[in-house]
């Protein structure tokens, strides 16, 4: 049955096709903060959570966010884009690029994460494509170590087969990943950097 709060005039404008880790063609329907998230939602979750805010921006409680369409320069990397975010925290009036916006947010460590083929490891078996430095698939034939003993992983069964790959593999991600975090630190602090009013991250995150 469907559910009373469906939009749907807005959800026949908005679909949206994207390719997840998997390389995988899904549809969905953008959610409302898609300009900033650029995430879809499916029909499933639509119906469950009863609206069109997806898994991230719920997690963050931001709700609807509120966007400007203008070509001004944004005030912090003095730059001209079409759509500017005011900052969701508390009483801040302050608007600026979705970049600046997406950079003091997120902080996001798959970023700096590293393959770990160059160091010998074989691909996921799923035939997912994992760059030599940013998002990597999380496919559990692939990484997960849950059951190394009955049931390894692919990075489990290297890790066992090859020590000193894996020992290499892992200590250069930890270092990216710290790298990227002094990188971030202060462009990831949540707070405007005009107003200082910091938005406050739920508790559970």
């Amino acid at each position: 049955m469907t559910s009373p709060f469906r939009d749907f005039d807005y959800e026949k404008k908005n679909v949206r096709f994207k390719f997840n880790h998997r390389r995988k063609k899904v549809r969905g329907i953008r959610c409302r903060n898609y300009k900033f998230c650029e995430n879809i939602v499916s029909n499933n979750y639509i119906e469950t959570h009863g609206n069109y805010i997806c898994a991230v921006c719920n997690l963050f409680d931001w709700g609807e966010l509120t966007f400007k369409e203008s070509h001004e320069e944004c005030g912090v990397c003095l730059e001209s884009y079409p759509v500017h975010l005011k900052f969701p925290a508390q009483d801040c009036p302050h608007y600026m690029c979705l970049k600046c916006s997406r950079e003091i947010l997120f902080w996001d460590e798959s970023l700096f994460q590293i393959s770990p083929e160059p160091f010998g490891c074989p691909p996921c078996p799923n035939g997912c494509y994992n760059p030599v430095r940013g998002f990597q698939c999380c496919c559990d034939n692939y990484v997960s170590m849950d059951d190394p003993e009955n049931n390894p992983s692919v990075i489990e069964r290297w890790k066992q087969e090859q020590p000193e790959q894996y020992k290499e593999w892992d200590e250069n991600q930890e270092f990216s990943v710290e790298l990227g975090s002094d990188m971030y630190a202060l462009r990831s602090n949540k707070r405007c950097p005009f107003c200082r009013k910091q938005y406050q991250t739920p508790f559970f995150i």
